[in-house]
């Protein structure tokens, strides 16, 4: 990671691609700026990473624009104190990165409702247990 300018980072993430969800949030929810790299297999995963991030933060109000094997966000604190007293749900696209990338969001907003929330099964069936053990409060709807 490196600044750009003051509030813009870019990451290369050629040999790491399947951490961009967790990384593109978490950027975001910083209020940076960011410019990823090296994504071209991301299309070809459990579901369309780069197009499930675009789609989250297009949600979230968080300008995002990408390309073949890069992606940009632009966010700022004034967007995401924004975010505070609002709820919003998403649909992990039956992938387990994109559910436990968005997870978290429930630090910045009033409410996050991961539909399909089973899906983390596939490579961390205790991530529900754990996080509400780090002091999330989850509800779980049948």
């Amino acid at each position: 990671m490196r600044p750009v300018r003051e509030g813009q980072y870019t990451f290369d993430l050629m040999y790491t691609p399947d951490i961009f969800p967790m990384l593109a949030i978490t950027q975001a929810m910083l209020g940076r700026s960011a410019r990823f790299t090296g994504l071209d297999s991301l299309p070809l995963k459990e579901s369309d990473r780069i197009a499930g991030i675009s789609d989250a933060l297009g949600q979230l109000g968080i300008p995002c624009t990408s390309g073949p094997g890069w992606f940009e966000l632009a966010s700022t604190t004034e967007l995401i104190a924004a975010l505070a007293d609002r709820s919003f749900t998403f649909n992990p696209r039956g992938d387990h990165r994109m559910a436990m990338a968005l997870a978290p969001l429930s630090l910045v907003c009033e409410q996050v409702t991961i539909e399909d929330p089973g899906v983390v099964t596939k490579s961390y069936p205790g991530f529900w247990e754990d996080i509400g053990k780090a002091g999330f409060r989850l509800e779980r709807k049948e």
